[in-house]
């Protein structure tokens, strides 16, 4: 069921937070890890990390929203893999919190100032990382470096229902419900569960395993200036723990593909993101009424509402 040791991880966002209690659970599982991040220092004191525990690692800086520079991050990782290997796994988990979304209405003249157009700015950066870096990510790691076959090779491609090739999609609860103001958080992790619902289509083909992880609000240092003001409002923190657990069960299970799992305060649960389980509709419905988020009025815990005008 796992194969995890000696395989070749890249972590995108893999030297702080999430991503780099990936690279730690994966290496202590004999994985060799490719840290790709935009932070140098972080970066680096994260391969000295793994290293001083006898794990194989390497950094590699990139600007995830350069397909430029995620085709150098590919390069790079390729070159560092033992001869004639490649990656076998990629954790996309590169990502920022939103900004608010400002539709205060104000007078025409604000347009000429450079605080108009900085604030849209800093929304569409939000999209810039949370996904369509995740989609160039996806297209350059999968097409150049995970060794499949190409199109002139003689092999078939192998069954992703028993593939050690895979990628794993970090989405959120806000792929599933709408979270006040964060308009391009929510765009972009919405964008992520599509993305990866059409993948599923996809990559399966050519032996490649697609799973996405939709944690609720993580404590990472991220969110850590605003965990006091979330737990006020009767938001349910996730323990980072559990997210890792999750994650590493995907990449590991080779017989795990297509797959979308919700982790809350009390752990993982698959959510059955198909018809059958109506768009994971259900299993949502069954988490927010359990209140592994949040109480019934934090920002995860509320309905939608849809307001009409009079």
């Amino acid at each position: 069921m796992t194969a995890i040791r000696d395989r070749n991880v890249l972590i995108t966002g893999g030297a702080s937070g999430l991503g780099l209690g990936f690279a730690h659970a994966l290496a202590s599982l004999g994985a060799r890890i490719i840290i790709a991040d935009s932070s140098v220092e972080n970066g680096q004191a994260a391969e000295r990390q793994l290293k001083d525990q006898n794990h194989k690692a390497t950094f590699v800086n990139v600007d995830v929203t350069s397909a430029a520079s995620v085709a150098s991050m590919i390069k790079a990782a390729l070159a560092w893999v033992p001869g004639g290997e490649a990656i076998d796994a990629a954790i996309l988990s590169a990502g920022v919190n939103g900004n608010p979304f400002d539709l205060s209405p104000e007078d025409p003249s604000a347009l000429s100032t450079p605080e108009a157009w900085q604030a849209v700015e800093r929304n569409a950066k939000t999209l810039n990382v949370n996904l369509t870096a995740v989609l160039q990510c996806v297209q350059l790691v999968v097409k150049y470096g995970m060794g499949l076959p190409t199109s002139q090779s003689q092999s078939a491609p192998t069954s992703a229902k028993a593939s050690v090739k895979s990628i794993t999609l970090i989405g959120s609860l806000a792929s599933y419900r709408a979270l006040p103001r964060a308009v391009d958080y929510s765009a972009s992790k919405w964008g992520v569960r599509g993305a990866f619902r059409s993948l599923r289509q996809q990559l399966p083909k050519i032996g490649v395993r697609i799973n996405m992880i939709a944690p609720g609000f993580v404590k990472t240092p991220l969110l850590a200036h605003t965990i006091p003001m979330y737990e006020q409002i009767g938001v349910h923190f996730v323990e980072e723990a559990d997210v890792v657990e999750a994650t590493v069960k995907v990449v590991s299970d080779v017989t795990c593909s297509g797959r979308a799992f919700a982790v809350g305060s009390q752990g993982a649960l698959e959510l059955h993101d198909e018809a059958g389980g109506m768009d994971a509709s259900t299993a949502v419905n069954e988490l927010l009424e359990k209140g592994v988020f949040g109480t019934p009025s934090c920002p995860m815990g509320r309905d939608e509402q849809t307001v009409h005008f009079q």
